[in-house]
């Protein structure tokens, strides 16, 4: 049971951090202008706003990837500090899986 009150702190520090940054953790909703699916026509270089759950995340130092999902299916979106800078990267530490996360860039493809 102590778990279970633990994961539930955490999810309310959280939530008290990104308050105290200005950011609405449950907005009433996010604007995309592409679902998950449709990122495969968006070309290299354009721009997209997309919206999903985070089904896995990997923070490896000052990059971070995430796989999203929607009802349209799967797309992986990264973040690098240098893109965003230090202060918008340190937003990677309140995320977790289960949250929902609405995400404007360019598209982009890594090298693997």
């Amino acid at each position: 049971m102590a778990q279970q009150t633990d994961e539930r702190q955490d999810r309310i520090n959280r939530r008290e951090a990104l308050i105290k940054k200005g950011i609405e953790p449950h907005p009433a909703r996010f604007d995309s202008t592409h679902t998950l699916a449709e990122l495969t026509d968006v070309k290299d270089g354009e721009m997209a706003s997309v919206c999903g759950r985070i089904m896995l995340q990997r923070v490896i130092g000052k990059l971070a990837f995430y796989q999203l999902q929607d009802e349209s299916g799967k797309h992986q979106i990264g973040v690098k500090v240098d893109d965003v800078g230090a202060d918008n990267y340190e937003l990677t530490d309140l995320l977790d899986r289960g949250d929902f996360l609405g995400v404007t860039g360019t598209k982009g493809v890594t090298k693997t």
